[in-house]
């Protein structure tokens, strides 16, 4: 069995077998094939982590202190690295708010100048300063149309090349599959919550096929759910859907990577912890229920932070509270899509 899917592998057969001994992590980091050369750790450190900085600073300045209701530094990071990397032609936002991610996606992509389209109930925030129009497709407040009602094909007819940025909190693994089915090559999502937490169902709810995870993080007298735009419409969930959701996600992806923290998590999720304590997210009620084995499950689920403590990370990161972006950080996931099955061509989408 090839390495980079045994830690996924081995964790999921433990829930199944009902293997109990706790010397043994529950949390894991879910991986799919190999991720593009040059977001390991070391690459990601020294060929991106200052221009992006200086980048993040500029944002910061014209925008507000911090981006609240949207990415977190953490995540922005590792946005740009991908982009980078990758070089999209096309770029998709779906779930746009203020803006501010639109104009990071635009500073990364300087060298190039991919079309950008932007989607969103809402039209709010920075307006796009690309001057070629041809290169804009602007979707957002009355103009708003759902990523999978778009016709992409009027926009850009090969998207193999292409990147689709999901921050919309609709079901993500519905998401990866429209996506898939309309002939995007490239996803990635915000928002990647750990099993049994989120207003929304995750990708790396989709990896916890066993459902041990998730079950530890369900809160007490309720049973796993899988949620969908913005929590408002949710179902429950049994070890079957579980297992058809994983399945999914592997025939789906060729791959499938979480990107690091910046710094170790100390606190996670704290920036999200009122909603799920509040039950405006699915997980433990209260900070009765929320104990130190949450935690600890959590920071076994995050990849290897790229710098090993805050002290070394502040050092490096100046002007940053790094205490505050440590709890906003999710493991956000990025996938490269499988092509579309034959009889999945074109814009008619399959229901899921």
């Amino acid at each position: 069995m090839a390495p980079r899917r045994l830690v996924c592998l081995i964790s999921l057969l433990r829930a199944v077998n009902g293997n109990t001994n706790t010397t043994l992590p529950m949390g894991y980091v879910c991986a799919i094939g190999s991720p593009p050369a040059g977001l390991s750790n070391t690459e990601l450190l020294y060929n991106e982590l200052d221009a992006f900085l200086a980048v993040y600073r500029r944002q910061r300045h014209a925008f507000s202190s911090h981006n609240e209701g949207g990415n977190g530094m953490f995540h922005s990071f590792i946005l740009w690295s991908l982009l980078r990397v990758i070089r999209p032609v096309l770029v998709v936002e779906s779930g746009v708010w203020n803006g501010e991610t639109s104009w990071l996606v635009r500073q990364a992509s300087a060298e190039w100048r991919p079309t950008f389209v932007r989607i969103d109930p809402k039209r709010r925030g920075w307006s796009d300063d690309e001057r070629n129009s041809s290169k804009i497709f602007d979707f957002r407040g009355d103009d708003f149309q759902d990523f999978a009602s778009v016709d992409w094909d009027t926009v850009h007819r090969h998207r193999g090349d292409a990147l689709v940025f999901f921050d919309d909190h609709m079901d993500q693994l519905r998401r990866l599959t429209e996506a898939r089915q309309l002939g995007f090559g490239h996803v990635v999502f915000d928002d990647n919550y750990v099993a049994g937490v989120g207003d929304i169902f995750s990708l790396k709810n989709a990896c916890d096929g066993g459902g041990r995870v998730r079950k530890a993080f369900t809160s007490s007298g309720k049973g796993p759910r899988r949620c969908d735009s913005f929590h408002r419409k949710c179902r429950g969930m049994n070890d079957a859907d579980a297992r058809a959701a994983w399945e999914m996600l592997q025939e789906s992806c060729e791959v499938y990577w979480e990107g690091p923290p910046l710094a170790p998590l100390t606190h996670p999720y704290s920036d999200i912890r009122g909603f799920i304590y509040g039950g405006i997210y699915e997980g433990p009620r209260g900070s009765a229920e929320w104990t130190a084995k949450h935690d600890k499950i959590i920071k076994e689920s995050t990849p290897t932070p790229i710098f090993p403590n805050m002290s070394v990370a502040a050092g490096r990161i100046h002007g940053v509270n790094l205490q505050f972006e440590q709890g906003r950080y999710m493991h956000m996931a990025y996938a490269k899509l499988k092509p579309p099955r034959a009889s999945q061509g074109g814009q008619t989408l399959n229901k899921f």
